[in-house]
């Protein structure tokens, strides 16, 4: 029960701190589904595969009624990630995440869409202009954070 009821409460203290952002509701979301399938695969027990199959099917339910655009959109505009997440979905080029994005401007700004709006985000998606340096800095950014998670294990 606890292998089940672990990932959840993992999840809620995520989702319920005052600095939580909509990719990372995402990438928690990502991460429970993954957790789920894989302890799916894994359980012989007919029991836990439907109480499994329950919690898979509650988190997609949940999933397909909400504005998932906003939430794709927050991910890829988190240089940390990009499209990293959605490589593995065809849609997700650099012209689709072009059309996402400016689709929402549209939707949030209700104005045409600036031509300098669509410049900067092929420049954010290809690493140029004020972003060159980004992906750099990610690199960094998630390297300091592995250091600080196995810090963090060794001194527990």
């Amino acid at each position: 029960m606890l292998t089940h009821i672990g990932p959840l409460a993992l999840a809620v203290n995520f989702a319920q701190a005052a600095h939580c952002r909509l990719d990372e509701v995402l990438i928690i979301l990502g991460y429970l589904i993954s957790k789920y399938l894989g302890l799916l695969e894994t359980t012989t027990s007919p029991d836990d595969q439907i109480g499994l199959r329950a919690i898979i099917d509650s988190l997609e339910k949940r999933w397909s009624k909400c504005d998932q655009t906003v939430f794709i959109a927050a991910v890829i505009l988190n240089p940390l990630y990009k499209a990293k997440p959605f490589a593995q979905i065809r849609q997700f080029t650099t012209a689709g995440i072009t059309s996402l994005l400016l689709k929402l401007w549209q939707q949030f700004q209700s104005s045409p869409v600036p031509e300098s709006l669509r410049k900067e985000i092929l420049d954010y998606l290809q690493d140029r202009g004020d972003y060159e340096c980004f992906s750099e800095w990610a690199e960094g950014e998630r390297n300091a954070a592995e250091t600080q998670v196995i810090n963090f294990f060794e001194l527990t």
